[in-house]
């Protein structure tokens, strides 16, 4: 298979493409696309702990570590005692990351809108079944290089 048809390949050229105008389109609200998933998250799941949300997002403690610096710095969230352990720390979303939270909905909504265009509702359905699939594969795949290890 030379490298115009692979699958992998063409998914890796859509990715690169999707985080670039994403970080473009978040430079204006100081963040970046790692930033916005982690806030995504949190929104997600507003008493998160270090330790779920490192699970939750499936990255190294070091690379979140990072993130939640960044984040932290920049004003969209901060660390409290956790009131049932004082050795944790909670994350808490702030003022920041909510009025930042409609900008990241309508970014993702308008990429959305631009991976689907010129895609009829069928097409749309058989797209997203056929990622979901691919994740799944992937994901299976993973577990059990894990589990072997």
């Amino acid at each position: 298979m030379d490298e115009e048809k692979s699958v992998g390949f063409l998914l890796k050229q859509i990715h690169n493409n999707v985080c670039r105008l994403l970080n473009s389109n978040l430079k204006k609200e100081d963040l970046t696309i790692s930033q916005m998933a982690v806030l995504n998250e949190l929104f997600l799941d507003e008493k998160c702990s270090f330790k779920k949300l490192e699970n939750k997002m499936n990255i190294q403690r070091s690379t979140l570590i990072g993130i939640l610096q960044r984040l932290d710095a920049k004003g969209f969230i901060e660390y409290l005692p956790d009131e049932c352990d004082k050795r944790c720390r909670v994350i808490r979303l702030t003022q920041k990351s909510y009025e930042a939270k409609n900008i990241m909905e309508g970014q993702k909504k308008h990429m959305d809108m631009l991976i689907t265009k010129n895609m009829t509702e069928k097409e749309q359905e058989t797209l997203y079944d056929l990622l979901s699939k691919v994740k799944n594969n992937i994901c299976m795949e993973v577990m059990e290089n894990e589990y072997q290890k």
